[in-house]
């Protein structure tokens, strides 16, 4: 996927919902990840929570789920959010048809999970070396994040 940064005059809260709102549409992974960045970017002391919060009050079909973090050995990492708040959780997105079967494969219920996106936030990696080690074990199994196939 090719993605190109523009100038614009618009407001970037704006620009920011209509790129959650355009991923959402295309069930596209990638895409909700940089519009997540975004939202974040925007709103740095939001927690998924917040976002989460918008995106069923908006009807989204794309879900965030916290879950405990499982990334591939050799990697030294954190949880935090943009505003490196430390984290619980790792936030993961589900934006396929089965999202909520997903989620309910992680939490009892989706308030559970509501709740637990509080504490979530992304894995931070810390040094070079765990850079190095994700790229090779992303390239032997498919990472966390689901996204109707997609890679």
């Amino acid at each position: 996927m090719y993605l190109e940064i523009i100038e614009t005059d618009e407001d970037p809260i704006e620009v920011a919902y209509n790129n959650l709102k355009i991923a959402d549409m295309l069930h596209n992974l990638e895409l909700f990840t940089y519009a997540k960045i975004g939202y974040f970017k925007n709103f740095p002391h939001h927690t998924p929570q917040d976002l989460e919060r918008y995106l069923r009050f908006n009807n989204f079909s794309t879900y965030l789920i916290a879950t405990k973090p499982r990334p591939p050995n050799g990697i030294n990492y954190k949880l935090a959010r943009i505003d490196n708040t430390e984290c619980r959780y790792e936030c993961i997105i589900s934006c396929h048809q089965y999202a909520m079967r997903e989620l309910l494969e992680n939490w009892p219920s989706y308030n559970d999970n509501f709740d637990a996106l509080h504490y979530a936030g992304d894995i931070v990696l810390l040094d070079d070396k765990s850079v190095e080690n994700l790229g090779k074990a992303k390239k032997r199994f498919k990472w966390r994040s689901s996204n109707n196939g997609q890679k």
